[in-house]
């Protein structure tokens, strides 16, 4: 008969069994496992993209820009934190969209829907100022190497971190469309470009914002 203060040889197993996962657990929370061929650890690292600053000037009146240190989205209050006393409104335009303008307004009450919410790093946007303001935001470098571009108008950023002549910036679409089209402010000037275009807009610049008429689908191959 079995000696009921003993173990049989089965528990002994299924304990020796919880010790090793016991021991190996702890190991492994310490980063830390001795192998046969030596000490293998194991590290995940989180990093974020490369830091990117956006500082530039807008103006009373309506400005025509775009975000190059955004990676994809950015809530709009966050993007405009220091200046929101100073914006009258701003809106950008979604070309696939059956209701394509898209509109924030930061002096409305809360319990107003807006349809302007995430600002993307692809889209230029219109934003209009009750006032001189520097613009300035601490984000991260975008990493976005092409843009889609719809038959018709498209309203554009250009996120890279060089300027460019318009026939460099767009040497990827050439054929594809007729005209761009930029505002300057202070200046309160139009400036065009491309086949349709006056010449008058020579560079496409990583903070401003362009309107571009395409006759068929394309790509953009940012440089």
């Amino acid at each position: 008969m079995d000696d009921p203060d003993k173990l049989h040889p089965d528990e002994w197993k299924i304990l020796g069994i919880v010790f090793l996962v016991l021991v190996m657990t702890f190991t492994f929370l310490n980063n830390d496992f001795n192998t046969p061929t030596g000490k293998v650890t194991s590290v995940v690292n989180v990093t974020r993209g490369a830091i990117e600053e956006c500082d530039f000037e807008v103006y009373e009146g309506m400005n025509l820009i775009s975000y190059h240190c955004i990676n994809g989205f950015a809530p709009i209050q966050l993007l405009f934190a220091n200046i929101t006393d100073s914006i009258d409104y701003t809106y950008s335009y979604f070309e696939t969209d059956i209701d394509p303008w898209k509109v924030y307004n930061p002096h409305l009450p809360s319990y107003v829907v807006q349809d302007l919410n995430l600002i993307e790093d692809r889209r230029g946007l219109w934003i209009f100022m009750a006032q001189n303001e520097s613009m300035y935001y601490n984000g991260t470098r975008s990493l976005r190497t092409s843009i889609d571009l719809k038959q018709g108008w498209n309203l554009i950023g250009y996120p890279t971190l060089n300027d460019e002549t318009i026939d460099d910036a767009l040497s990827s679409i050439d054929g594809d469309y007729n005209i761009v089209i930029a505002y300057r402010n202070p200046d309160d000037t139009w400036q065009t470009g491309g086949p349709e275009g006056d010449g008058s807009l020579d560079y496409i610049t990583k903070d401003r914002g362009y309107w571009i008429y395409m006759n068929k689908d394309s790509t953009l191959s940012l440089i």
